[in-house]
């Protein structure tokens, strides 16, 4: 192009000669960072960072090495710090290419003015054959460069088997659990891997409960953006499992551990595994364990009654009369229509070990979301808990750390839990039918029906607490606020910390005077027994954690 840009030095001058070579340079620079942006988006969707940023790390490699307990959580901080990068570098790609086609177009313009049409036209032609050529030649060298990256073994300064944490699991058997299988339980029921095959993704049934979720705000500024976002998160989810997935060693470890797991469980049938009932724990039972426990918790004849024949369909048209009367008094149709039910199913009992507890006992567990007054229940639940209001209940496990971080114990108490024995199946209708006759006046405030239909529809509730096991038996439940309201105002021993969740009692209590406390709460109601545990070295299990006290009388929790 020398001899190009002389001649138009001499017929236009030296000023439009600078703009020419200008143009050029802009149009090579705009071809390259063109092919620079399709390669980062590559690297982004498949999760893979470009040899330029992961060859800034290397000045850390020395801390790497080393085998520090630390190792895992520096390299988890490199990788959010390697996608941080990744991503401003797109975004100042995208800027530059911004201010490059500014400039390019402003350029063409000028260029267009000052010369002839004849010679623009060659010029610009003649760039824009440049401009396909090296695109064309750029694109191979960088999908080379992909491949060549994407074929790359992840480095990785940690073992490729992740640690065990040992109290995560419990095995109950006397059969022992292979590494890799004890590894993937360890990891509880809610750990998911990557889908290896595409199809098996949910992407539309995803869409729709995502869709269902952004039309509850009806901002639609903020629908849109959310819609985009998820869009952009699914997209690059396919882009990497298209492009070979991760190469992460340990999904790679989990991918195998979950192999030899199902075929470790084909081969020992007579073990189970389920779900502890608090401290987030997987047990593993024997089988036949597990079946004579719940049956010798089901024969007790004083709190379960065994079937004939399947109630479901019995329950199932009485619980739609019932809705029928309330909808001709005053429920809407759209409300009506969702409290009936056409597709029952017998609700399936199971148990879920205590394991901090020696003999691991079961508590039964029954998920209702299948039974016939599922919604009319949740109905009913819901006008109860918008008209009492709970001044012990705690939400969560998240709300009870917030509130024993904030307390200080007085001198001479300790940490104490109660737990009722078998709460659910302990409460009497009558105490029921006492605690919504006591609080109608809220209640009353927050429903139409009037108080003996309400007491009518919450009977039917209770009584429709029923389940299949090897055998049909029902059960009955409710809350207990004003056994606690009683026994507190009962006691003469003050109670300056008490806090519940469903049937767990948190209490801060003098220390010579715990059995006597746990007395008076016994005494209210003779079906309501409460077992007592108290600290030890300081420690008290509780929920799904540890409370700790410290010297200076104040809780931690672990």
């Amino acid at each position: 192009m020398a001899g190009f840009f002389n001649r138009i030095d001499q017929e236009f001058g030296t000023t439009v000669k600078e703009d020419f070579k200008q143009y050029a340079d802009i149009n090579r620079k705009l071809s390259n960072m063109e092919t620079r942006k399709e390669f980062l988006l590559k690297c982004r969707r498949a999760g893979l960072s470009p040899p330029h940023i992961q060859n800034s790390f290397k000045c850390i490699s020395e801390l790497l090495v080393e085998q520090s307990p630390h190792l895992r959580k520096l390299e988890r901080d490199i990788a959010r710090f390697k996608k941080s990068v990744l991503n401003t570098e797109v975004k100042h790609t995208f800027f530059k290419l911004r201010t490059y086609q500014q400039q390019f177009n402003g350029l063409r313009s000028k260029i267009q003015e000052v010369v002839p049409e004849g010679v623009s036209r060659e010029f610009l032609g003649k760039q824009q054959v440049y401009s396909d050529r090296n695109k064309a030649k750029t694109e191979w060298k960088i999908e080379q460069k992909f491949q060549m990256l994407l074929n790359t073994p992840h480095q990785s300064f940690t073992t490729t088997e992740p640690t065990l944490n040992n109290k995560a699991i419990l095995n109950a058997t006397a059969v022992a659990l292979p590494g890799e299988v004890e590894h993937l339980l360890s990891l509880g029921s809610k750990f998911a891997l990557p889908h290896k095959n595409l199809s098996e993704v949910p992407i539309y049934h995803l869409i729709a409960d995502v869709e269902s979720v952004i039309r509850t705000n009806d901002d639609t500024a903020v629908q849109e953006r959310t819609r985009c976002s998820v869009a952009n998160q699914i997209q690059n989810y396919l882009h990497k499992a298209q492009h070979g997935g991760t190469n992460d060693p340990v999904t790679n470890f989990y991918r195998n551990a979950e192999q030899h797991t199902r075929e470790f469980f084909k081969t020992h049938p007579e073990i189970i595994v389920v779900n502890s009932d608090k401290g987030n724990r997987t047990v593993v039972m024997e089988r036949e364990q597990y079946t004579t426990m719940m049956k010798t918790l089901l024969e007790d004849d004083r709190t379960y009654l065994r079937l004939a024949k399947d109630p479901t369909s019995t329950f199932q048209n009485k619980n739609n009369t019932i809705v029928k009367r309330l909808q001709d008094l005053h429920l809407e149709p759209n409300l009506a229509s969702k409290l009936k039910t056409y597709r029952a199913v017998c609700p399936k009992i199971y148990g879920q070990p205590k394991a901090h507890k020696p003999g691991l006992p079961l508590r039964p567990v029954v998920p209702c979301m299948t039974a016939p007054s599922y919604e009319l229940s949740k109905y009913v639940g819901k006008i109860l808990q918008n008209s009492l209001v709970s001044k012990y209940s705690i939400k969560d496990s998240f709300g009870f750390c917030e509130y024993v971080n904030s307390i200080e114990l007085p001198e001479g108490h300790i940490l104490v839990s109660f737990d009722v024995v078998a709460l659910f199946t302990s409460i009497p209708k009558s105490l029921v039918k006492r605690s919504i006759f006591r609080h109608w006046d809220d209640i009353g405030k927050n429903t139409a029906i009037c108080l003996d239909l309400f007491w009518e529809v919450t009977e039917f509730c209770i009584d429709c607490s029923y389940f299949v096991f090897e055998e049909l038996t029902t059960d009955r439940h409710y809350v207990m606020d004003d056994l606690l309201d009683d026994a507190v105002a009962s006691s003469v021993i003050a109670i300056p910390f008490l806090r519940k969740y469903v049937d767990d009692l948190f209490l801060v209590l003098p220390t010579d005077k715990v059995a006597e406390v746990q007395n008076v709460f016994n005494q209210q109601d003779q079906h309501i027994q409460f077992t007592v545990e108290k600290e030890e070295n300081n420690r008290l299990p509780f929920l799904d954690m540890v409370l700790v006290r410290r010297e200076d009388r104040t809780i931690r929790t672990e």
